[in-house]
């Protein structure tokens, strides 16, 4: 069976969320159990009340202030870095409204969700779905690609436009470690092309997405 265009861009995104936030839901979930398992018996501990309290304990008992941007942070930031005012764009506004509630609502990290990063990364495509329409744009963010081309020539220099759409959203490169860039720079070539056979603007619609709603831009 063919998979239609759109099919094949939420699978490709989520595919490239998941190696790229890998190590955050890893400790997400080592965190978790750290909780889980570290409370132990109930009469245990009220028989035991001078114990010290293990890692597992303290980390439930503490109300973490940073770590993830909340919602209003995160429409801020999506906003700053793609230099679109998300308050004057209908349909940036009208996505935003319809996952707020699915976004996080304070910075507790330890509350993060699966739900939550599918409200991220449904915000994030609507901010790249304004900025791929946008001819002015995209002409500055992605100077080289050709949108009226075939993604083979349209996106002949790859790293160009990978580096150029990582630096927009994350910062200068120089700022993250080198295992970090050749990671993304495999996941996102991976990621290219998975969607080129949905042409360019769709390829780079999907590329925008996936850096825009990435742990780099999302966390404190």
């Amino acid at each position: 069976m063919k998979m239609n265009n759109k099919n094949i861009f939420k699978v490709a995104v989520i595919l490239l969320l998941i190696g790229m936030i890998g190590t955050f839901t890893h400790c997400g979930v080592q965190m978790a159990k750290e909780v889980g398992d570290g409370g132990g018996s109930s009469n245990y501990s009220s028989n035991n009340s001078n114990t010290p309290k293990n890692e597992g304990q303290i980390i439930n008992e503490t109300q973490v202030t940073t770590g993830m941007k909340n919602h209003e942070q995160i429409l801020q930031t999506m906003g700053a870095v793609t230099g679109i005012d998300p308050f004057t764009v209908n349909s940036i506004m009208t996505a935003y409204r319809g996952v707020e509630m699915s976004l996080p609502t304070d910075n507790d990290i330890k509350v993060f969700s699966s739900t939550q990063q599918v409200a991220i990364t449904k915000l994030a495509a609507a901010f790249c779905e304004t900025l791929s329409n946008d001819t002015t744009r995209r002409a500055n963010l992605w100077a080289g690609v050709n949108f009226g081309q075939a993604p083979a020539q349209g996106l002949a220099n790859r790293t160009q436009f990978i580096n150029q759409t990582l630096t927009a959203f994350w910062g200068p490169l120089d700022m993250h470690s080198r295992d970090e860039i050749e990671a993304a720079h495999d996941d996102l070539d991976d990621l290219i092309t998975m969607l080129s056979p949905t042409g360019t603007r769709n390829t780079v619609k999907g590329v925008c997405t996936a850096v825009l709603s990435s742990a780099y831009v999302t966390l404190i």
